[in-house]
């Protein structure tokens, strides 16, 4: 399987100047794009090295896109053993088609079974998970992307109730 991010691929930039990174993902002579959420003006885009470049997060969008790499090379070998509709499955678990791929559980799992947490980065962590939650119920991790944490980081610069250090349910 190959892997390569795609920007503008519809060859449409937004009312804001801004278009698309999709990653590619390449096996056997069939094709599938998965969207990024990322979307950027075309002069923050590296063609050649196809990253974001020229913009103040391009780390964390770069980091974003690695590690959504990573997670499709992951789901590829977990699943290379089940048939020919690989590529299906792949995209199908990147956005979130596994009950057991919510991050919010699954912080809430490890917080639970982890005793070693001091009392401090207990409330710091659940007060975290609250603060998700109320932004939203269930997060995939194929949710996680730049564009979703820009809405988060929003949503708590909105919130009343993130200003006083609690929050009110």
């Amino acid at each position: 399987m190959r892997i390569s991010f795609r920007y503008n691929r519809k060859n449409k930039l937004d009312d804001q100047g801004k278009a698309l990174i999709q990653m590619r993902l390449y096996l056997a002579g069939k094709e599938k794009y998965f969207s990024t959420g990322i979307y950027i003006k075309p002069q923050e885009w590296d063609q050649k090295r196809g990253k974001v470049k020229n913009h103040k997060f391009a780390l964390e969008m770069n980091l974003s896109m690695t590690r959504l790499e990573e997670r499709a090379f992951s789901l590829f070998y977990e699943l290379n053993d089940q048939g020919s509709a690989i590529l299906d499955k792949i995209i199908n678990r990147l956005k979130g088609g596994e009950q057991d791929n919510d991050f919010i559980q699954f912080v809430k799992e490890r917080i639970k079974g982890n005793e070693e947490l001091a009392e401090s980065t207990l409330r710091q962590h659940t007060l975290f998970i609250n603060y998700l939650e109320s932004f939203k119920s269930e997060l995939p991790y194929a949710e996680i992307t730049y564009s979703h944490l820009v809405k988060f980081e929003e949503f708590l610069l909105r919130s009343k109730s993130v200003r006083g250090g609690t929050l009110s349910r």
